[in-house]
């Protein structure tokens, strides 16, 4: 069964968000928080190694600690203007982390692909371009996914699954994608090997949503993805 439909979020959806944009939100707070440990030290060492560099090159001074200094003298304000930058970005994206998510709440709309099914084809990855499965769906239909974000976990791929596209304020504003499963783990009746699919890949990569055949028929399915 394959079914394309909208809804309000709902608890997992709600969860998953909290969970994916606080562990962002305690990320930027821990960079910003390393920032400002460091900071001071650039900033002491930049007003030491300035004022020995110049009292060096006053009194005519040629050895490696007029080098030192004077490199520290140079390069310390990049440093200190490199970590500045870094710690308003941070905190301006932290701000804009609490933006999203209450355009979401405000929105409260998720874009599903329910998907339950109890046969399924694995093709092994090549390269990086992700995962991919075709699952069947009806006697004749067969719904073909790919990419990174459907590599396995210990619940996915999975007999009763839902693709949760969380929609944003404005019209086809996509904020956030993720996958709920709500069946057993699937085990693939065949995995098809890189090598075969690396042959084929155009074909392959250029599979629509829902195909025409059962994957049980081996032959004529690969007449359909070759086709």
């Amino acid at each position: 069964m394959i079914e394309y439909f909208e809804r309000p979020l709902n608890d997992d959806d709600i969860k998953y968000l909290n969970k994916k944009y606080k562990f962002q939100e305690k990320r930027l707070i821990f960079i910003n928080k390393k920032i400002t440990k460091y900071l001071p030290f650039y900033s002491v060492l930049f007003g030491v190694c300035t004022v020995i560099f110049f009292i060096l090159l006053h009194q005519n001074s040629d050895n490696f600690m007029l080098f030192f200094t004077g490199t520290v003298f140079i390069c310390s304000p990049f440093m200190i203007f490199k970590l500045i930058r870094n710690f308003v970005k941070n905190t301006m994206l932290q701000s804009k982390l609490h933006e999203i998510m209450d355009e979401i709440l405000e929105r409260d709309t998720a874009k599903v692909i329910h998907c339950s099914s109890s046969k399924m084809i694995e093709f092994e990855e090549v390269e990086d371009e992700g995962a991919q499965y075709l699952f069947q769906v009806d006697e004749n239909k067969i719904f073909n996914i790919a990419g990174q974000e459907y590599y396995e976990t210990p619940l996915f791929p999975s007999s009763n699954f839902e693709l949760v596209t969380i929609l944003g304020p404005r019209e086809k504003e996509y904020l956030d994608f993720h996958i709920q499963c709500f069946g057993h783990k699937l085990s693939p009746l065949m995995v098809v090997p890189k090598d075969v699919k690396k042959e084929f890949i155009d074909k392959i990569s250029e599979l629509p949503e829902i195909i025409e055949g059962n994957i049980e028929k081996i032959d004529s399915l690969m007449d359909i993805i070759l086709g």
